[in-house]
């Protein structure tokens, strides 16, 4: 019997447990995912809880956070976890995806560091405005 999505009980120990004896429940099955998602949130500034759906796409881009991003991350000054947030807001993924989007199939490395410093200052200007 699934008593959450992570813990699964057996009928036998729901019966014993109904029947008043004693019940010893198996920990809950952690997944890396989950291990990995609450990695992100404690590398959050912000401690303020996140809607689920968000805090799912943000560990998303997080986790496909590659060289490019951390090129960002630096350029920019920030950590890792303000940049997943900016970049969810600007685009809703990564930098590396939106790059490869507006550069076009088989686009050149110049052409896709062109476009990568565009969006640089894109992400620039959103932390200038006073959303960050």
């Amino acid at each position: 019997m699934a008593l959450t999505d992570t813990v699964v009980v057996p009928l036998a120990v729901v019966r014993a447990a109904l029947g008043g004896g004693p019940v010893g429940l198996p920990e809950p099955r952690v997944s890396a995912t989950e291990l990995l998602l609450e990695q992100y949130m404690s590398d959050r500034v912000d401690p303020q809880p996140l809607p689920r759906g968000r805090r799912k796409k943000l560990w998303e881009i997080w986790n496909q956070c590659g060289e490019a991003e951390a090129r960002a991350a630096k350029a920019l000054g920030v950590d890792p976890g303000a940049l997943a947030e900016l970049m969810l807001d600007e685009w809703g993924h990564t930098l590396s995806t939106e790059r490869d989007n507006r550069a076009g199939e088989g686009a050149n490395a110049q052409k896709r560091g062109r476009i990568a410093r565009e969006l640089r200052e894109e992400l620039r200007k959103a932390i200038n405005s006073g959303d960050r």
